[in-house]
């Protein structure tokens, strides 16, 4: 009866011992799955950055539209172009609300938006993009107080605002983007 005690115990611990190697290395593939999507997902979302930023070049500054300036030929097609990339942003990170780095990535190609739209003539399109930034920064600001970037990110995108405001005439929109903008 002992020993038979002793094998069924060996025997279970054998059992056991074998569950948690299985155990262990179901889990390090899923972490090296998790690592690799992780990776692939930086890689997409870095080649989609490049291609919005190839798509708005250097967009600020000054508009290149308005009264006495040639139209900018490319800013039509790249807004509209700029406009599918950011919808992917918006859907992007509303499906991964907690990560802050994709919900930034969307905020900031708002802001390229609005600038392109305020270049292009388009003051409400840009206005509206500009408030939509502003409003995903001060949200992020207020959820992952830790995270500078979003306070430095809300600041720009103020000043940026503020920049169009002045061009718009838009005075006391302005001055109060403008007022914001300090930290």
């Amino acid at each position: 009866a002992v020993l038979l005690a002793a094998v069924t115990g060996w025997v279970g611990y054998l059992v056991a011992q074998g569950a948690l190697e299985r155990e262990s290395e179901g889990r390090a593939r899923a972490e090296a799955a998790t690592k690799r999507a992780e990776t692939n997902e930086r890689m997409s979302l870095d080649a989609l950055e490049d291609i919005f930023d190839s798509l708005a070049g250097s967009q600020e500054g000054p508009p290149r539209q308005g009264p006495g300036l040639p139209p900018d030929p490319r800013n039509e097609e790249s807004t509209a172009l700029l406009q599918s990339v950011l919808a992917f942003y918006d859907r992007f990170a509303a499906e991964n609300k907690t990560n802050p780095r994709l919900r930034r990535e969307s905020a900031r190609a708002l802001v390229r938006v609005g600038t392109m739209r305020a270049q292009a003539g388009d003051g409400e399109a840009a206005t509206k993009a500009f408030e939509r930034a502003v409003a995903s920064f001060e949200a992020m600001r207020g959820e992952f107080p830790e995270d500078e970037e979003n306070v430095i990110d809300l600041a720009r995108t103020l000043s940026e605002s503020a920049l169009w405001a002045v061009h718009d005439e838009r005075s006391e929109d302005a001055e109060r983007d403008a007022a914001r903008a300090v930290v």
